[in-house]
C-alpha cells in the first residue's frame, strides 16, 4: 500500500496550492504526509483538500478526527500514506522530512519563479497558517511563521502584488480593506471560513468573529474553489 504507484503531474497552480498547504500546516515522513487543521472550522476545506490530492496524485487521503476526550485542539488530519508522494514531494520540490522549522523549509524555486505558480502557493499558506479575522471594527488579513526564510518569501509574494502592509518578527499582513479585497481578486482562498468572513464584510457590511462563521457554512457552501473575486472597485 504504502508502495502504490501515484500521478506525477507537472508543476501547475494545484500542485503548487497543495505544496502551500504543505508548507503551512503539513508534516512529511519518508512513508507519510499529514496536514493538521480544526475539526470544527476546516472540516468542509478538508474535503476540498482529499478531493485536490485525488486529481493531483491518484491517491485517496484519509480524513481522521481526534476523538479522544481530552483533546482541547480538536484536531482533524488529513493523512496520504504513500512512501512514493513522501519521495516525489521531497526529491522534485526539496521538501524536508521532519521539523519544518528546523529545516527552514521554504517554498520552491520552481514556483517562486512564476508569478502565477507563487500566488496559487500563497493561496494554500495563507488558508493554512494565515488568517482573515476582525480587530476591533475592521478586519485583518495575516499571515503568521516562526521560519524567517519563509516569512521573507511570503512577505516578497505580497508586496510584490500590492497586497502586505506590515511585517513584525513571526507575522505579515494588512489592515487595509481595499488590499483585502486586492488580495481575494488576485490570491483568493479555498478555506470556506475565510471566505465566509470575506463574503459578509463585503456584501453584507459583517466583521464576524470566528465562532460566527459556522452559522454561514450553508449559505455558502456551494461557492466554487478556489474562489476569488473580481471587478471590485479597489
Amino acid at each position: 500500500m504504502l508502495s502504490r504507484e501515484i500521478k506525477k503531474p507537472d508543476l501547475n497552480e494545484k500542485l503548487a496550492e497543495f505544496i502551500g498547504v504543505h508548507i503551512g500546516d503539513g508534516t512529511l515522513t519518508p512513508n507519510l504526509l499529514r496536514i493538521t487543521g480544526n475539526k470544527i472550522y476546516d472540516e468542509n476545506y478538508f474535503l476540498y483538500l482529499k478531493n485536490l490530492v485525488f486529481e493531483l496524485f491518484e491517491l485517496r487521503a484519509s480524513i481522521l478526527y481526534d476523538k479522544r476526550k481530552d483533546n482541547q485542539r480538536n484536531n482533524i488530519l488529513l493523512s496520504i500514506a504513500s512512501k512514493n508522494l513522501a519521495h516525489f514531494l521531497h526529491r522534485e520540490f526539496q521538501i524536508p522530512y521532519g521539523n519544518k522549522i528546523k529545516n527552514e523549509c521554504s517554498i520552491p524555486g520552481k514556483i517562486i519563479e512564476n508569478r502565477e505558480l507563487s500566488i496559487a502557493c500563497l493561496r494554500g499558506l495563507v488558508d493554512t497558517d494565515g488568517s482573515l479575522s476582525r480587530r476591533d471594527n475592521y478586519m485583518c488579513l495575516a499571515f503568521d511563521s516562526h521560519n524567517p526564510v519563509l516569512l521573507e518569501q511570503v512577505w516578497k509574494i505580497g508586496s510584490d502584488l500590492g497586497i502586505f502592509t506590515y511585517r513584525s518578527k513571526d507575522q505579515i499582513g494588512t489592515n487595509s480593506w481595499k488590499n483585502i479585497q486586492k488580495y481575494f481578486e488576485i490570491v483568493g482562498s479555498s478555506n470556506l471560513s475565510t471566505i465566509v468572513r470575506f463574503k459578509e464584510r463585503l456584501l453584507n457590511n459583517q466583521r464576524l468573529y470566528k465562532y460566527q462563521v459556522l452559522d454561514y457554512f450553508d449559505k455558502y457552501k456551494k461557492t466554487e474553489l478556489p474562489f476569488r473575486v473580481r471587478g471590485l472597485a479597489v
